[in-house]
């Protein structure tokens, strides 16, 4: 009787000598077969693993006899000693991604002002894909979490299985002999059900990690060196689109002339999917160029004008869209006077966070929101300004306002100041060679700096104003002096 799969009868059978003389003298492969299975289970005890080898014969209406051999592994996890371990990283993982998703309805939620996130505009669509896939992958944690703790093992059917092969004694009686048979593709196919269900958690699986791996490259925008790639796929994005127009055109053409052409003596190019992919592993260098007497004049020029126009020409113009779109994002990034190093820009935001909370500055957070809300005008960002600032106003003191724009000078140059910032950088480099020549004079430390430059000053003002009154004093007497001439002089005429 055949065995019922997915509506299909298959007649399954174990392969022995006395099964295959049977099945060659009564033809029971004729003109009607058009697949041939050959299975194997195979358990691995060592590994907890099951494995389905198949051998499939696929016989086509032409005569012609293709095989394909697929293998199917599937560990059973239920059984493993890394069960507990997946299900406690697996909880963990879902855990993780539900607090992301929070944070993401929080910023779906807030108030549209103009303050808001740059990395998550309200309503963008950035935000919403990441919204998406944390849903996604919160359904499909919790679905594989619940799906491996409810549903049998694999090892649930192999160990009955083997039981009730071992316990056959004589292999003569045919009611034990056919009960085993049955019972091990009853088991078979309950594997295989299992398999698919496998397979298709995996393919929804790879599905997700490709989605996050493109949402990966669109994080890094985070900085310009690392946003190079992106940023060039973006930037050729229009040229590629009408470069791969033409070039899909010009390749499935070829592919198919090859099909049609070679496809009934050359394996290469049997059918159309495999002349494609013998197309593809072309375009990537690897020919199946046969001995010179296997192929005729056609097969040649076919060969000779596949290599010029896609092999030579096509792929180097696409190097060339590439190459173009990189030395235009590079240029741009040349122009960027705030853009340096990765490395550096991560161990001056780990010192920024360290210093921040030793100085009591304010967050990025806050910094960025003065200046959106001071749209980032022109003019230079002063000390003054940020202490005065309602946003950013948790400096301590003037002092620390100071540090903070002196540690962003120190990390990104004098390149980043205009002409007033120019100067007041001038007047700070001016004040901190007093200091220095004080501490240097009067070997202090520089907390008793200030207090001496105090009675400096207190004693330079204290000078001057003497020097005033000395200064207004000769003139006076000199006023006096010329106004007694010219009265002795009046007094003489008289």
């Amino acid at each position: 009787m055949p065995t019922i799969k997915n509506g299909v009868p298959q007649y399954c059978v174990f392969l022995s000598e006395q099964t295959l003389l049977p099945m060659m003298d009564f033809e029971w492969m004729d003109d009607m077969t058009e697949k041939v299975t050959v299975s194997a289970l195979i358990f691995t005890p060592d590994v907890d693993t099951l494995t389905l080898a198949e051998l499939v014969f696929d016989f086509s209406l032409t005569g012609r006899i293709r095989s394909q051999y697929a293998a199917k592994t599937q560990l059973a996890l239920q059984d493993s000693e890394r069960f507990e371990l997946w299900r406690g990283v697996s909880v963990a993982f879902v855990l993780v991604v539900t607090v992301r998703l929070l944070i993401l309805l929080r910023h779906l939620r807030r108030p549209n002002d103009f303050m808001e996130d740059p990395e998550y505009p309200k309503g963008s669509r950035v935000l919403k894909f990441d919204i998406a896939m944390s849903f996604t992958w919160i359904a499909f944690g919790v679905y594989s979490i619940v799906r491996k703790a409810f549903d049998e093992s694999l090892l649930s059917f192999i160990m009955p299985l083997l039981t009730q092969f071992l316990g056959v004694q004589d292999t003569t009686d045919t009611n034990s002999v056919q009960q085993t048979i049955n019972s091990y593709f009853d088991a078979m196919n309950a594997m295989l059900t299992q398999i698919e269900i496998e397979s298709t958690v995996m393919a929804v699986a790879y599905t997700l990690i490709m989605l996050a791996l493109a949402r990966l490259i669109l994080y890094m925008s985070v900085h310009p060196r690392i946003d190079v790639i992106s940023r060039t796929l973006m930037n050729a994005a229009d040229d590629i689109f009408h470069f791969l127009v033409v070039f899909s055109f010009v390749f499935f053409v070829f592919a198919w002339l090859a099909h049609w052409s070679f496809g009934p003596d050359k394996e290469a190019w049997s059918t159309y999917q495999i002349s494609i992919n013998t197309c593809f592993q072309m375009l990537v260098g690897q020919f199946p160029f046969g001995d010179e007497w296997t192929e005729d004049v056609l097969q040649k020029v076919w060969y000779y004008t596949f290599t010029f126009l896609i092999y030579f020409v096509s792929v180097n113009i696409l190097l060339a869209i590439i190459v173009e779109a990189f030395l235009r994002v590079k240029a741009v990034n040349e122009l960027n006077t705030s853009e340096i190093n990765a490395a550096a820009d991560l161990v001056a935001l780990l010192t920024r966070h360290v210093l921040g909370a030793i100085r009591g500055w304010p967050s990025n957070r806050d910094l960025l929101r003065h200046l959106r809300l001071h749209a980032m005008s022109a003019s230079d960002v002063t000390p003054l300004e940020l202490k005065c600032s309602r946003i950013t106003c948790d400096f301590p003191s003037q002092f620390s306002a100071d540090q903070l724009i002196d540690f962003y000078y120190n990390l990104m140059g004098p390149d980043i100041l205009g002409s007033a910032g120019t100067l007041i950088r001038e007047k700070q480099m001016m004040r901190l060679r007093d200091v220095r020549f004080v501490m240097s004079l009067f070997g202090v430390r520089a907390s008793r700096v200030p207090a001496i430059l105090a009675c400096i000053t207190k004693l330079q003002a204290t000078c001057r104003m003497m020097m005033a009154r000395k200064l207004v004093a000769k003139k006076l007497q000199y006023r006096r002096k010329v106004e007694g001439n010219r009265q002795g002089s009046k007094n003489a005429m008289l």
